[in-house]
């Protein structure tokens, strides 16, 4: 008998840890993964602007190269900084171009989707960049430096 709660009790925990993970992902809001991607972090930004009555941002890839490079610069420095726009603007490559911001996070292995756009929306530089009614495109990276951490840049353009 004993055998046999000492076998339960090693399950118990395994079990309800499993079921309250399971049940956790299956209420996350759509555009929430378990981890920040960036499909799923443009789709938290376009559903902020929704809500606030603005028009989605059209996916750019060239600014999903853009915002993907200085995240993976971001991971490898370990630190935040934001990359000099004015320079990348007036660079020839990025020609049509009127308008650039930027914004940043990093956080913990398990940022999400939503733990990032909250954080941008609870920020009023990174809020605004996101409603602002004068850009029209958005590119996303998200990369993880050595220890897990998690880095995500969203550049927000007019062209």
């Amino acid at each position: 008998m004993r055998q046999t709660r000492t076998w339960r009790s090693r399950l118990l925990l395994p079990m309800a840890a499993l079921a309250v993970a399971l049940v956790a992902t299956a209420c996350m809001p759509p555009g929430a993964t378990a981890t920040a991607d960036p499909a799923g972090a443009r789709s938290m930004i376009n559903s902020s602007r929704a809500d606030n009555g603005l028009p989605a941002l059209a996916d750019d890839t060239q600014l999903d190269g853009l915002a993907q490079a200085w995240a993976d610069q971001l991971a490898a420095a370990g630190h935040l900084a934001h990359q000099d726009l004015y320079g990348v603007i007036t660079s020839p490559w990025m020609a049509g171009w009127q308008r650039l911001t930027e914004n940043l996070f990093d956080g913990g292995a398990s940022s999400t989707n939503a733990l990032v756009e909250n954080m941008w929306m609870n920020s009023s530089g990174h809020r605004d960049n996101i409603l602002d009614p004068n850009v029209n495109r958005v590119g996303v990276g998200v990369a993880h430096d050595g220890a897990g951490n998690t880095y995500v840049v969203a550049d927000f353009g007019l062209r």
